[in-house]
C-alpha cells in the first residue's frame, strides 16, 4: 500500500478506488482489508428485525466505523412506518457501540429530524449525497456533517451555496459514481478558492473527528 503525501477521505463509496481513504459500504458481510459501514438501506426495510443480528455482527467487527447507510425514502421501498421502525433500531444501535451514522434521506427529511428530537442522539449523523440546496439552513440547524458527491461537478444551485456550508461540517464521498474522489475535491476547492491542500486539511480534520474508531488498527488499512 502507498502512504497518500496528502490525505484525501471518501466517506461513503460502494466502489473501491485508488488514491483515498474510503469508508466501503458493506454488502453484508465484514471487509477485513477495508474500513466500511454497514447498515439496513431503506430499500431493504422489510423484514428488518430479521437481519439486526447480522447488523450487529457486521458492527462490532474492529474494521466497522459507521452504522449505515439507513433512513427514509418516501420514493422507494416498503411503507414509511416500517422504514422508521428499521431506522430507529439501527440509530439505538448506533449510540449503543458509539458509532457514527450515515444518513439516506429521500423526501422525507421531517421525519428524519422528528426521530432526531425523539431519540436525542449523541453520535455524529453524515447526511450523505447531499444535493438539495434548499435543505441546508435545516441541515446546518441540526448540526448535521454534510457529504456531497459527484452532484458538485454539474449541479449549479449545489456549487452556488457549497460556500454556505461550514468548514467544519464538510465532508465528500462518491457513493456508487465511478467519478475519482479527487475530481470532487478539485472542484469543491476552486469554488471555494482553496487550495487542494487547504481542503483536503479542513476535510481531514472532519473525517477523524467524526469517524473516530478510525484511528484503530493500519493508518493505511484503506488507502489503495
Amino acid at each position: 500500500m502507498n502512504i497518500l503525501a496528502s490525505m484525501i477521505f471518501d466517506v461513503h463509496s460502494h466502489i473501491k478506488q485508488p488514491g483515498s481513504f474510503q469508508i466501503l459500504q458493506s454488502n453484508g458481510a465484514v471487509l477485513e482489508d477495508s474500513f466500511y459501514s454497514a447498515g439496513i438501506h431503506p430499500w431493504k426495510a422489510a423484514n428488518f428485525k430479521s437481519k439486526i443480528n447480522d447488523l450487529l455482527k457486521l458492527a462490532e467487527h474492529e474494521n466497522c466505523i459507521a452504522i449505515g447507510e439507513c433512513g427514509l425514502d418516501r420514493q422507494t421501498g416498503p411503507a414509511l412506518g416500517i422504514q422508521q421502525e428499521a431506522l430507529e433500531a439501527q440509530l439505538l444501535l448506533s449510540e449503543q457501540l458509539q458509532l457514527p451514522v450515515i444518513i439516506h434521506c429521500v423526501r422525507s427529511f421531517s421525519e428524519i429530524v422528528q426521530v432526531r428530537k425523539n431519540l436525542k442522539p449523541k453520535q455524529p449523523w453524515v447526511f450523505h449525497g447531499f444535493n438539495k440546496s434548499s435543505l441546508l439552513d435545516k441541515l446546518i440547524s441540526e448540526d448535521l456533517m454534510i457529504s456531497i458527491g459527484s452532484s458538485i461537478l454539474n449541479n449549479t444551485s449545489l456549487q452556488e451555496c457549497l460556500n454556505q456550508i461550514p468548514n467544519q461540517n464538510l465532508l465528500f464521498e462518491t457513493d456508487n459514481s465511478d467519478i475519482e474522489i479527487k475530481a470532487i475535491y478539485q472542484k469543491a476547492a476552486a469554488l471555494k478558492e482553496l487550495t487542494l491542500q487547504e481542503l483536503e486539511s479542513i476535510v481531514e480534520q472532519n473525517f477523524k473527528r467524526t469517524f473516530k474508531k478510525w484511528t484503530i488498527g493500519s493508518k493505511e488499512q484503506n488507502c489503495y
